[in-house]
């Protein structure tokens, strides 16, 4: 199942079923994701992406990982 500009709400209904994930405001994932794609993005081969797409719209974001700490390190040699 592609999802695309040209997706109507059935296509984007099927492949949220697909993923795992009850749509409520399909109207407003369809528009942003037709706004998305006249930006110049693509979801049609991109799954990852639109899952993404539907949690931050859905206001859910899952919490991947947690970040602990890092460190730089800059080093200049010669002139």
């Amino acid at each position: 199942m592609l999802v695309s500009d040209l997706s109507g709400r059935a296509n984007l209904l099927a492949k949220a079923r697909e993923l795992g994930i009850e749509l409520d405001e399909e109207q407003r994932v369809l528009a942003e994701l037709k706004q998305l794609e006249h930006d110049g993005f693509e979801f049609e081969a991109a799954e990852a992406s639109f899952e993404l797409l539907v949690h931050k719209l859905r206001s859910a974001p899952a919490p991947y990982f947690e970040l602990l700490g890092f460190r730089v390190i800059d080093e200049h040699q010669g002139p």
